[in-house]
């Protein structure tokens, strides 16, 4: 009994030390058209309506298009794309990319 308290107050501890870390990590999204590739580095330039962004496209990004997951590879300058990233110490770090959808206008009557 003495045993699962103490893991428990370990487990409590860790978790409350994470919890700072955690909420660093919001997640952002911005909109835009690609503007370059560096396939080497992994860096995408988008640039958008709320202004332009460079992030890391790496192994663990979610890149899908038409539904299937794709790399940065099947990235194209001139792509319209929606990037949910996350702010770091290296820069933008890309979580998921994908092609941006069209909002369509209703016709007025």
């Amino acid at each position: 009994m003495k045993r699962f308290a103490l893991l428990s107050l370990a487990a409590i501890l860790v978790l409350s030390l994470l919890s700072p870390v955690m909420a660093a990590q919001k997640e952002h999204q911005l909109t835009g058209n690609i503007q370059s590739i560096d396939t080497k580095s992994g860096k995408v330039e988008i640039k958008g309506a709320r202004g332009e962004l460079t992030c890391t496209v790496n192994s663990d990004t979610d890149i899908k298009i038409d539904g299937e997951k794709k790399d940065i590879s099947a990235l194209k300058v001139g792509d319209k794309v929606l990037c949910k990233y996350i702010e770091s110490d290296q820069g933008a770090i890309c979580k998921a990319m994908s092609p941006a959808v069209e909002k369509k206008k209703e016709e007025k009557k």
